[in-house]
């Protein structure tokens, strides 16, 4: 019994936390933008009923163009869709190529907001969309239950730049970009000297 009242044993909160993945969306194309689209009510006039009116549903889309408009706490009201879209890229419906994230846990916090939530931060969010780079492969560590007052990850760490999320280009998608304009400026100059050439020989 004494053994029992003075051990500490720490509880995997990644079982309970409705946010625990990490997850990229590769979409066709390069640029990514996220938006959420909720249900508003308009109050419209019946147009076949003079005098009438009708309060009827319809989609409202919000673009979430920085970092901690697209984060969603725990205990807050949730839009209804979730969407992660390439403007760029249209379908056969001339809608945008899109992603529709759907969140499936009921889970609420599993630590009150303190500093005590460095144990697991993500808890903290249904969903949180953040802009990537390469240093920020995970967004948690198995080793931050053991000090969470200097966590080696700090999901916070993600947001607090609050970054632009609209219309993103990945970071290997970068390099592409400037390795094709490096060849681009290399066949410029080929064709520079060429011409350069040409006129020499002429004279």
């Amino acid at each position: 019994d004494r053994a029992e009242s003075r051990a500490i044993a720490v509880l995997p909160f990644f079982f309970f936390s409705p946010c625990a993945r990490r997850l990229p969306l590769p979409l066709t194309g390069t640029t990514n933008s996220f938006e959420t689209m909720d249900v508003a009510f308009e109050n419209i006039s019946l147009p076949w009923q003079a005098g009438q009116r009708l309060v009827q549903p319809r989609l409202q889309r919000e673009a979430r163009l920085r970092e901690r408009q697209a984060a969603f706490p725990v205990g807050k009201p949730l839009p209804r869709y979730f969407l992660v879209s390439n403007p760029g890229r249209k379908n056969r419906w001339d809608q945008a190529r899109s992603y529709r994230l759907q969140l499936n846990s009921h889970a609420g916090l599993v630590l009150p907001l303190s500093q005590n939530c460095h144990l697991f931060p993500p808890c903290r969010y249904h969903l949180a969309v953040t802009q990537h780079h390469e240093n920020e492969g995970v967004s948690s560590s198995l080793y931050v239950q053991n000090d969470p007052w200097q966590p080696s990850v700090n999901f916070e760490n993600f947001l607090r730049n609050d970054e632009s999320i609209d219309k993103q280009v990945g970071e290997r998608d970068r390099e592409t970009e400037r390795e094709r304009e490096r060849e681009r400026e290399r066949d410029r100059k080929r064709e520079g000297g060429r011409g350069r050439k040409r006129g020499r020989e002429k004279e």
